[in-house]
């Protein structure tokens, strides 16, 4: 399509509208149909108007390229005008009155002046284009290669997406603390007693519990160059991807605090959180323990099962904790037939490696900032009938069998996550730097630590 055939649609689509019109006003169409058509002609003429304004700027283009190669002076574009620098005589009224009232209100305000397009300067009269400028005449750390286009995708940073919390039920905090009553013995259990005898007290032992909240928290700020010049890049802007970048540790952190932290100064598990205000799963005083030793590792989870079924707790497991090494390790348990115990129906064409659901098929598509989110259903199939949790942040060969049900844990938030922005602190005030606060204060009890059974010795590979 030229010039020419463009006009001439044009044309007729005026035509066909005077002929709707015709039709409405003789009622031989109803208005919902002329309005319809009235719609299709205007997107029809944006786009036929779009069409002219491509060829006349092309047009020109190939004029300006002519007249160049004629040796007539050619202006370039980027040398037309000189843009005026800014004054306080271009604050708008509008932004007057916004700084009075942050004035009025003594709360920090900014204005932005813009730069203004100016006339061409004498000096730049003489600039012209004589020839092309190629790629490979281009300075700087590309080699010659023009400067990519910066995509509007960013890659995350990795993190585990198995979050503990999301394993046990949650409980609100109102206060800054929380406590519970336990009955953990009795003197005496009741008995029989003959006509007329005495009743004994069964003497119940009653303790008080308390857990008071562990504030986790963490900053990420920017420069303001950066915060400007990522503005376009999508994804990467790193006004919105920083603070959830900073989220996503302190979720990592909160699931950490879960398993491993310990109100010692120091900590068995290398890297584990120390002077906690509660102990994580793994440091729980009055859990029951048990070592693979001479059984075999299937063994040795099936007799933990029993463990928690038989002692104080006297309750079913509902759930394993355990590495992903760990529970690939079990689910590569052979019989002395090479099959796989754990599938011995269907052999290793009904297992994934670590129990995760099956993939349908490579992803169409990757995930925004290329990450697996936190929080991800963790159910990696089940052992026995009691579903399978894997997180890295459990250390191999090491598992956790627990009855939730039975008082095997509880999540407590005091302070749910808090992210806050400000530009205004002291630092960021001379370092002319942006700031983001996210916060917690959550805490774990675990009201029955027999509902809990740790098993080591468990495979590592």
């Amino acid at each position: 399509m030229n010039m020419d055939d463009v006009r001439r649609r044009a044309r007729e689509l005026e035509v066909e509208l005077d002929g709707k019109k015709a039709l409405l006003d003789a009622g031989e169409i109803s208005a919902k149909a002329y309005n319809d058509s009235v719609d299709a002609a205007f997107e029809e003429t944006a786009r036929l108007k779009a069409m002219q304004k491509a060829f006349r700027e092309g047009n020109q283009a190939v004029a300006r390229q002519e007249a160049a190669f004629s040796g007539s002076t050619l202006e370039t574009k980027a040398f037309g005008v000189s843009p005026k620098p800014p004054t306080p005589m271009d604050i708008t009224p509008a932004q007057l009155k916004a700084l009075e009232m942050a004035m009025d209100a003594k709360m920090p305000f900014q204005i932005e002046i813009g730069t203004k397009g100016g006339e061409q300067a004498p000096w730049m009269a003489g600039i012209t284009t004589k020839s092309a400028v190629l790629e490979s005449g281009i300075s700087g750390g590309f080699s010659g290669n023009l400067p990519p286009v910066q995509t509007p995708y960013a890659v995350g940073l990795g993190y585990e997406p198995t979050r503990i919390a999301s394993l046990l039920p949650g409980a609100a905090m109102p206060g800054p603390s929380a406590a519970w009553l336990s009955h953990t013995a009795n003197s005496a259990e009741v008995a029989a007693v003959a006509e007329g005898g005495t009743k004994g007290d069964i003497g119940p032992t009653i303790t008080e519990n308390q857990v008071r909240p562990q504030k986790i928290a963490g900053l990420v700020s920017t420069s303001l160059e950066a915060w400007q010049d990522t503005s376009a890049y999508g994804q990467a802007a790193l006004s919105s991807w920083l603070p959830q970048e900073l989220t996503r540790s302190l979720i990592n952190a909160e699931s950490e605090f879960l398993l491993l932290a310990t109100t010692a100064g120091s900590n068995s598990y290398s890297g584990g959180p120390t002077n906690a205000t509660f102990n994580g799963l793994l440091n729980v005083s009055g859990t029951l323990t048990r070592a693979v030793g001479s059984d075999t590792p299937l063994d040795a989870m099936n007799k933990a099962y029993i463990d928690v079924r038989t002692g104080a707790a006297f309750a079913e497991p509902d759930l394993v904790i355990m590495h992903p090494t760990t529970w690939g390790a079990l689910r590569r348990e052979k019989s002395s037939f090479g099959t796989y115990i754990l599938d011995q129906a269907t052999g290793p064409l009904g297992l994934t490696a670590d129990g995760s659901p099956a993939s349908a098929g490579p992803a169409g598509e990757p995930n925004a900032f290329s990450i697996i989110k936190q929080g991800t259903p963790a159910s990696y199939g089940s052992l026995w009938g009691v579903r399978v949790a894997c997180t890295t942040q459990c250390p191999a060969g090491t598992s956790i069998v627990m009855s939730v049900r039975a008082g095997g844990g509880i999540f407590w938030t005091r302070l749910g996550l808090l992210l806050q922005f400000n530009p205004w602190g002291d630092t960021e005030w001379t370092t002319n730097t942006f700031s983001w606060r996210a916060e917690e204060r959550v805490a774990l009890s675990v009201p029955r630590p027999t509902a809990v059974n740790i098993v080591t010795g468990l495979p590592t590979s």
